[in-house]
């Protein structure tokens, strides 16, 4: 049972949740309904799901030194002596090749392999040293998610917009700040940069950015929804509404973060905190409800 729990542990199940970023195009295409392309973008998704894990793997065995001073990474499984270097490596090939199976399955399989090689390439590189240069880091990382964005776009056949892949981006860009700002929280209180590029990174610095980041990411979301051709093309001009909820909830986590400097995983934040899940969930009915209730009309 140690040994499943290590497991778990080591392919981060919980961070999952941003694989589900492949689904966007279908969501914001109002093509949620369309069966066969929700069943293809599944299969992409279960794809990113393994080859997320597998990078966990490797970035767990190159790091195994450092996370064993970390205040918290010492209790990965790797780091902590639960699992061995020789087990981590073994899942780590095991979900690559996983990984790898979905993608058979899928109708533009060539396309959906070529953005999880393109993915998985980028993290090697991360992994390897670009994680350790301030700034080029978080964009690597946001790249991830534009590379999830597009493979959903592959594997639905669902064109994306302009507007959805500026939101991507700055959102996951806006992650990966957060992220960066717990590290320097955690080298002010120890006194130890938990990465090599923390130092190049303050806690004003990254407060500014993720500010900016904000506006821009509501400005931009404000703008998708009175853009005409996307009010013609779910034939409602009333998607404006679901505003409120975005801006409510980047309100309520930068008071976490801010205030009362709780300014982790954002992904974490967003699974404990409550406002944020109903919020969350009010956003996705709220936009759901008025793309895809005339369709039932």
């Amino acid at each position: 049972m140690k040994k499943l729990s290590a497991f778990i542990k080591l392919i981060r199940i919980e961070h999952w949740i941003k694989n589900f970023f492949v689904f966007l195009p279908l969501f914001f295409d109002g093509s949620f309904g369309n069966f066969n392309a929700l069943i293809q973008t599944f299969f992409i998704f279960v794809s990113f799901c393994f080859a997320a894990s597998s990078i966990y793997c490797l970035n767990d065995i190159l790091d195994v030194n450092n996370d064993r001073i970390h205040k918290t990474k010492c209790k990965r499984p790797i780091a902590s002596g639960e699992l061995s270097l020789n087990e981590g490596v073994f899942i780590m090939i095991s979900l690559l090749f996983l990984s790898v199976v979905p993608l058979l399955l899928c109708k533009n399989a060539i396309k959906c392999a070529g953005t999880l090689i393109s993915y998985y390439i980028i993290n090697i590189a991360y992994c390897l040293g670009m994680k350790n240069i301030a700034i080029l880091d978080v964009i690597l990382l946001a790249f991830g998610y534009i590379l999830r964005l597009i493979g959903g776009s592959f594997a639905g056949n669902i064109p994306l917009s302009q507007w959805i892949v500026i939101m991507t981006y700055l959102l996951s860009l806006f992650l990966a700040l957060a992220k960066r700002k717990d590290d320097v929280m955690i080298m002010q209180q120890t006194g130890i940069p938990p990465r090599k590029n923390t130092t190049r990174y303050s806690l004003d610095f990254i407060n500014q950015l993720l500010t900016l980041t904000t506006a821009v990411i509501i400005f931009c979301y404000i703008m998708y929804t009175v853009q005409s051709d996307v009010t013609q093309r779910f034939g409602t001009k009333y998607l404006y509404i679901t505003t409120i909820f975005v801006l409510s909830g980047f309100t309520r986590y930068l008071q976490l973060s801010f205030v009362d400097n709780q300014g982790g995983d954002p992904v974490k934040i967003a699974i404990h905190d409550s406002v944020i899940r109903i919020v969350l969930l009010l956003w996705i009915i709220s936009f759901g409800v008025i793309i895809y209730l005339p369709h039932f009309i």
